[in-house]
């Protein structure tokens, strides 16, 4: 059992040259927590322009990492949208009097996990269309 949860573990990991351990771990337990990983890989890409008509990404893990990326960002855009539907639900089923105080926050609830979801989405793309333009490791 214990080396299976080893196993378990390695396969939360990707190589991450920014990191002081050359590696960065996925939260096996919360989708949102991800979303800083996410963030470390997304937010330290190098965006160049090699000629007129094309663009470089250079993200600080391998072509594995990519795509483990890829496939945490789309579990956590199911997990947003999920949220966004069931927040949506109790605004429509609840009496206004009962939402009056907290209306200013689920707005800003709402608009947040929006925008959260729009950014992962854009790097998702750019992460999958920079796989198409790099070569296997």
């Amino acid at each position: 059992m214990n080396h299976q949860n080893h196993e378990d573990q390695s396969d939360n990991k990707i190589n991450f040259k920014y990191s002081q351990e050359g590696t960065l771990e996925f939260n096996s337990r919360s989708i949102l927590a991800d979303a800083l990983v996410i963030g470390a890989v997304t937010s330290t890409c190098k965006v160049s322009f090699p000629d007129p008509n094309s663009i470089k990404y250079e993200y600080g893990t391998d072509r594995d990492g990519i795509k483990k990326v890829i496939s945490k960002s789309d579990e956590l855009l199911n997990h947003l949208h999920s949220s966004l539907s069931a927040l949506g639900v109790v605004i429509a089923y609840s009496k206004d009097c009962e939402l009056d105080e907290h209306k200013d926050s689920l707005g800003w609830l709402i608009n947040n996990l929006s925008e959260l979801a729009n950014q992962i989405a854009f790097n998702n793309a750019e992460m999958n269309y920079s796989l198409t333009m790099k070569k296997p490791d």
